[in-house]
Parts: structure tokens; sequence; C-alpha cells
């Protein structure tokens, strides 16, 4: 999980906060298969350097938030808990509000 709390209680942007997160957790999680086949676990018995590339990050973005596995919590607060800001911010991403 990915949690917000200041900026999305009580900061100027809570949805742009969470779109940001959001998008950080696609992106980690898209290449994640790539880092972990070109760095073997240390606990491994090859020992070889990294075979990372920069063409590694050139790819497409994964845009759909339903296939993220990694859950995005958001803190409820001035700035967001209003009935117009809590629908905008589910659509930016949030999986579970506090």
């Amino acid at each position: 999980a990915v949690m917000l709390s200041g900026e999305a209680a009580s900061g100027k942007y809570p949805v742009q906060a969470v779109m940001a997160e959001a998008s950080a957790v696609r992106e980690a999680e898209s290449i994640k298969h790539r880092l972990r086949r070109a760095c073997p676990p240390v606990e491994s018995a090859k020992v070889v350097p990294p075979r990372l590339h920069v063409n590694m990050g050139n790819k497409r973005q994964e845009t759909d938030d339903r296939i993220r596995k990694t859950k995005v919590v958001a803190s409820l607060g001035p700035a967001s808990w209003s009935e117009e800001m809590i629908p905008k911010m589910i659509q930016a991403g949030t999986d579970i509000f506090r």
C-alpha cells in the first residue's frame, strides 16, 4: 500500500497528489518484472552484474487502475472530506480512505 496523509488531508491539491501516487505505483509495478529478470537476488547462486538498459524504462505505461496490485490509501481531512472531493479522489486512483 502507498499512504497519502498530509497532502490528501490538508493540502491544496489532494486530487493531484492521489493521481501522482497512483501513477508512480503503476510505473513501479509495470517494470518490476523487468528488474527482477535483470537483477537476480543476492541469495542466487549466479553472481553476474545487472543487465540494465536505458530502454527498460521506454515503454507504454499501464493506465488501468483495476489491475494495480498496490493500493493507494488517502487520509481524509479538511481538504478532502467534502461530498464533491471524495468521488474525484476515487476517480484519481484512491482505493482506501482513512
